[in-house]
């Protein structure tokens, strides 16, 4: 049996042995080809030239329990199809420029831990469905444009878990009502 191969960024890679990818110094869109890696579990492309969207294709990594492409280049909305990824325990967007309004899809990630949003320029309220994330230790939404009140199930889950109130707050024109 022949094995099957996906190049990226010139570089071939099995697509059945792939568990992990770790790049950095990449530059461009993010290839479609990458989401043929279908056994992939872990994606870090941190602190390089990445640029355009995040494909909705990315849902099609069924299996990935961490995902970090932060300090890039990317803009325009998270797909949706993040919901997909029902394995995932860590999301980093960080530092990048994308936009638009959270999908509350991301409230039906049950194992996510870990999620860093901070410094992009989304707005908009914060979906309730982020209280769903039970399992979760590490939140930071700042600076960014969120706006509105702080929901009350929002509220809950920071008191709950002890979640700095700060890293969803700062740099945000998000308002407590704490009546």
């Amino acid at each position: 049996m022949v094995s099957q191969t996906v190049s990226l960024w010139g570089i071939s890679y099995n697509i059945d042995e792939t568990f992990q990818l770790d790049l950095n110094n990449v530059h461009g869109e993010i290839p479609l080809n990458l989401f043929r890696l279908r056994k992939l579990q872990f994606l870090k492309i941190r602190g390089s030239g990445l640029e355009g969207n995040i494909p909705p294709q990315i849902g099609d990594l069924k299996d990935l329990n961490t995902l970090d492409l932060s300090i890039n280049n990317l803009e325009g909305k998270i797909p949706i199809e993040i919901e997909c990824l029902t394995k995932l325990r860590t999301l980093n967007l960080s530092s990048n420029n994308l936009n638009g309004a959270l999908p509350w899809q991301l409230g039906k990630l049950k194992y996510l831990t870990y999620l860093d949003l901070s410094k992009n320029n989304f707005e908009g309220h914060l979906p309730i469905e982020l209280n769903e994330l039970n399992k979760i230790w590490y939140m930071d939404l700042s600076n960014n444009n969120f706006f509105g009140d702080l929901p009350e199930e929002i509220i809950r889950l920071v008191a709950e878990k002890k979640l700095p109130l700060q890293q969803i707050t700062n740099g945000n024109k998000i308002r407590l009502n704490l009546s």
